[in-house]
């Protein structure tokens, strides 16, 4: 069976696993927090991936066609999110209004996703910006020296986040949440599609020790880091985090366990990630809960009963802006 013919329903459960791991993230919820750092690696190469099996490098037709669907995804979610984008903005700013300070923030909204009320909109603009920046220079720079490029990105954001204690905060030039610290996994996904032959020879038994080994060595090192060097163990980026997310990925993708509900968990993963921040957002203004277990599962019951809701409409008004929703 061809790539193209086949099913990876594993994947789509994992990426729903991790879409709620990103909610334990903005929910606080212990073990969490440190489980939901991998999510956003994990959707980086799984986009890339599925990008390159389809991309022809003599055509850029793929490339702006997958763009503008990511383009529509995040402006038709930031047009319904519009009242946190003008509530967050206005809390972001100093209490100096001036021009200078608006046109900054105006710039990190445009660049970064910054203030607009829903952060984790960052990985929408890093593969909006990260692709046609990987593909550019996939044309122009050769495999070994992107890939030592790479590295040394991946190292950056390793000693500034995980082991930050190590160097000066002054070499803190790039967030994580930017397309700086997509563009490693996005070279991952490239790599993978390359390499699709390896990877198949290899059983997936074999991918799932490995996956529980890294998982918890993973675990491990953010205690150590916690515990040992007076950091934290919720850091953006450590040592395991990209391999850890890039053997879950293979896992996922060599597995061919079938689910019934497969289309399900893809579709509700996107909406779960693009809308809980949102809820969380409100739930805290309210005052509804302080515990953040409450948080969270309050938060997915909401985003599971409006993503129903989102389908009732859908299927009786079939408005085609709600399919730029998905």
């Amino acid at each position: 069976m061809s790539r193209a013919e086949r099913r990876f329903d594993t994947i789509d459960l994992v990426k729903l696993l991790m879409a709620i791991g990103v909610v334990g993230i903005h929910s606080g919820v212990v073990g969490l927090q440190t489980l939901g750092r991998l999510g956003v690696p994990f959707f980086l190469i799984t986009s890339s991936y599925f990008f390159f099996t389809k991309f022809d490098f003599n055509s850029n037709a793929y490339l702006k066609k997958y763009l503008k669907r990511i383009f529509l995804l995040y402006i038709s979610w930031q047009i319904l999110f519009t009242p946190l984008l003008i509530m967050q903005f206005k809390e972001d700013l100093p209490r100096n209004y001036s021009l200078i300070n608006i046109l900054k923030q105006l710039f990190e909204l445009l660049a970064f996703g910054k203030h607009n009320g829903w952060g984790q909109s960052w990985y929408l603009l890093a593969i909006l910006y990260g692709l046609p920046t990987l593909i550019y220079l996939l044309r122009r720079v050769p495999v070994v020296i992107l890939s030592l490029l790479f590295i040394s990105i991946e190292l950056y954001f390793i000693f500034t986040q995980g082991y930050y204690m190590f160097l000066p905060s002054s070499i803190l030039i790039f967030s994580p949440l930017t397309t700086v610290r997509a563009l490693p996994y996005l070279f991952l996904g490239y790599l993978l599609v390359t390499k699709s032959r390896n990877i198949e020879q290899v059983s997936n038994r074999k991918y799932t020790y490995t996956m529980v080994a890294l998982l918890i060595l993973f675990i491990c090192e953010n205690i150590f880091i916690q515990n040992f060097l007076d950091g934290i163990s919720t850091a953006e980026e450590i040592f395991l985090t990209m391999p850890t997310a890039l053997v879950i990925f293979i896992w996922s993708i060599s597995s061919s366990l079938k689910f019934r509900f497969a289309l399900f968990f893809r579709n509700f993963s996107t909406f779960l990630y693009v809308i809980h921040k949102a809820i969380i957002s409100f739930i805290i203004r309210m005052n509804i809960f302080e515990q953040q277990i409450l948080i969270f599962l309050l938060t997915i019951s909401v985003s599971f009963i409006l993503y129903y809701i989102f389908l009732q409409y859908k299927k009786k008004f079939n408005w085609r802006w709600l399919n730029y929703l998905m």
